[in-house]
C-alpha cells in the first residue's frame, strides 16, 4: 500500500519543523548563557542548578560547534565521566562538577539537559594563557591587541578583579583610573592606527599582582567585549644587603683566607726590601773605609808616604 503524496510531504514537513525547533532552542540557549573566563592549567565550576535525578552535560567545541562529546552524565546522584573526561571530572557533591587543568581545547559551548525534557541556558567557556612574572618597582606590558580599523569604539578599558585599573572614553578623551594607579597606567599614543591595546604599568607593587582584563565597549554596544587577559605575578625584589646577611659561613671563609695570604705577601716583600737595603748601606760604609780616613790611614791597610802627608799639610796650611 502506497502512502498518498500530500502525507509524505507533511511528514517531511514535521521533521524539517522539529530540526528547525531544535536549532531555534539551541542558539536561544547559547544567546542566553552566560560567558567564564579561566586561565590555562586552572579548574572550573560547572556544577549543574539541576535538581532532577538526570543530568547531562555536553561540550561543543567553539572550533567545530555542530559536534559535542559528553561531559558528564549523574543518573540516581551518581556521576559517569565522559570517555574524554574520565580524568579531568571531580565531584566533591551530588550537585557538584569541576572540569581539571583546563586546556585550551576546552573553549567552548557547555550545554546542559536537566530530566527529559528540561534544558539549561548553555555555558560559554573561554580559555586566556598570557602568564607574566615582574618584580617589584619594574615597567610591566600588558598585551592586548584589538582590531580598530574601520570600528567605532566608546570605551576602552582594563580591569583587575573586577575592578576599573585604566579608562578611556573615546569620543572626549577622557582617562579615568582606579584606586592606587593614578599616573601609573597609559595606553600607546597609537593604540588606535595599530590596534595596540596594551597597558603599560610604572613602578609595579606586591599588591598590583592579579588577573587583568582587557576589554572594549563598541559604538551603541551595551555589554563590553572581553579581548584577552593577563596574570600578573609580582616578586619582591632582594636588595644587595638582604643577599650579603644571607650568605652562609662557608661562603665567608675563601674570603678571610685570601686576606690573610695578602698579608704574608706584604710580610714576605718587607724582609726582602729591608735585608737588601742593609746590604746595600753594609757595602757603602765598608767602600768608604777603604780611602785614606782619620789617624794617618790606619783604617786603609796601606802605608801612607812621609812626604806626601807633609805636602799635603803645607798646602792646608796646617
Amino acid at each position: 500500500m502506497h502512502e498518498a503524496p500530500g502525507r509524505h510531504s507533511g511528514k517531511t514537513m514535521a521533521r524539517m519543523l522539529s530540526v528547525f525547533t531544535l536549532v531555534l532552542l539551541h542558539r536561544v540557549l547559547q544567546a542566553s548563557g552566560k560567558l567564564v573566563y579561566v586561565f590555562l592549567a586552572d579548574s572550573v565550576d560547572l556544577s549543574p542548578n539541576c535538581a532532577e535525578e538526570r543530568f547531562l552535560l555536553v561540550h561543543s567545541p567553539a572550533h567545530n560547534p555542530s559536534t559535542s562529546d559528553t561531559v558528564a552524565t549523574r543518573i540516581n546522584g551518581v556521576w559517569t565521566p565522559g570517555e574524554k573526561y574520565r580524568s579531568r571530572t571531580e565531584h566533591s557533591s551530588t550537585s557538584s562538577l569541576i572540569l581539571l587543568g583546563v586546556n585550551y581545547n576546552d573553549q567552548g559551548w557547555y550545554e546542559s539537559e536537566c530530566g527529559s525534557s528540561s534544558f539549561i541556558p548553555a555555558v560559554k567557556l573561554r580559555v586566556f594563557v598570557a602568564n607574566v612574572s615582574v618584580y617589584e618597582n619594574e615597567t610591566l606590558k600588558l598585551p592586548c591587541h584589538s582590531l580598530t580599523a574601520d570600528r567605532t569604539f566608546d570605551s576602552i578599558s582594563w580591569e583587575r578583579n573586577g575592578k576599573t585599573v585604566f579608562k578611556l572614553d573615546v569620543s572626549s578623551s577622557k582617562i579615568s583610573y582606579g584606586t592606587g594607579f593614578e599616573g601609573k597606567v597609559f595606553l600607546s599614543r597609537d593604540w588606535f592606527s595599530e590596534g595596540d591595546l596594551s597597558l603599560m604599568l610604572k613602578g609595579v607593587r606586591l599588591e598590583d599582582g592579579g588577573d587583568y582584563f582587557c576589554n572594549v565597549l563598541h559604538k551603541g554596544g551595551r555589554e563590553k567585549e572581553v579581548v584577552d587577559a593577563v596574570r600578573v605575578n609580582v616578586n619582591k625584589r632582594r636588595d644587595r644587603d638582604q643577599v650579603n646577611c644571607t650568605l652562609s659561613p662557608a661562603s665567608k671563609v675563601p674570603e678571610e683566607k685570601a686576606q690573610k695570604s695578602w698579608v704574608i705577601v706584604y710580610i714576605i716583600i718587607a724582609a726582602v726590601v729591608s735585608g737588601t737595603g742593609c746590604f746595600v748601606f753594609g757595602w757603602w760604609l765598608k767602600s768608604r773605609s777603604s780611602t785614606r780616613g782619620p789617624c794617618d790611614g790606619k783604617y786603609s791597610g796601606v802605608e801612607t808616604s812621609p812626604e806626601v802627608s807633609s805636602s799635603n799639610h803645607e798646602e792646608t796650611g796646617i
